[in-house]
């Protein structure tokens, strides 16, 4: 269920700490790439029907940029699927993007918090192919990705240990995003 009260204020509310923010700045590039493609893999592997949803759309280069953090990523789901980590502000070319705090960007692909209300109250810009965004969301949505499933499952053999630890770091991540990110209220194990 997408929360749909309070949108204004969250990101007020959503500032990271800095030692956050450092963090993301002293990780090498090749390393998140790594770690992203892995994911991006996976979730493609995982939720082939994401790409099938995405019709006319999955070989729009989609640009995901939270606001809060010194990285972009350009994003495109068709097979093989692709994404790249890079610096802010890198010039690159996409069709579509989408700009928010990291916090705001991960509830929605968990389903906590609504698209729609969100770009009405500024929370996220958009720009460039709309109905690619639209047909992402939507396809998002159908697929019901949970992140800390996908997150453990790149630790292969040891993914069921690495679930429970993403699952009980959810609370630690939701305090620090400044809202609801996981997929499951009470993040049950």
């Amino acid at each position: 269920m997408k929360e749909a009260s309070g949108m204004a204020a969250i990101s007020q509310n959503t500032a990271l700490p800095a030692w956050v923010k450092f963090a993301f700045h002293t990780v090498p590039l090749p390393i998140m790439d790594m770690a992203l493609r892995g994911l991006i893999s996976g979730l493609v592997r995982r939720h082939p029907e994401l790409v099938e949803r995405m019709g006319p759309y999955v070989s729009t280069t989609f640009l995901i940029e939270p606001t809060d953090l010194p990285i972009q990523f350009r994003l495109r789901l068709n097979r093989p699927a692709s994404i790249a980590c890079q610096r802010r502000p890198t010039l690159c070319a996409w069709d579509a993007r989408v700009a928010g705090p990291i916090g705001i960007l991960v509830a929605m692909v968990h389903g906590a918090l609504d698209g729609d209300a969100l770009f009405f109250s500024r929370d996220i810009t958009i720009e460039g192919d709309t109905d690619a965004i639209l047909a992402m969301r939507n396809a998002i949505d159908a697929a019901e990705i949970d992140l800390t499933c996908e997150v453990a499952n790149l630790f292969g053999p040891l993914s069921p240990v690495a679930k429970i630890a993403t699952q009980a770091a959810m609370p630690v991540m939701d305090r620090l995003f400044g809202v609801t990110a996981s997929r499951w209220k009470g993040h049950a194990i």
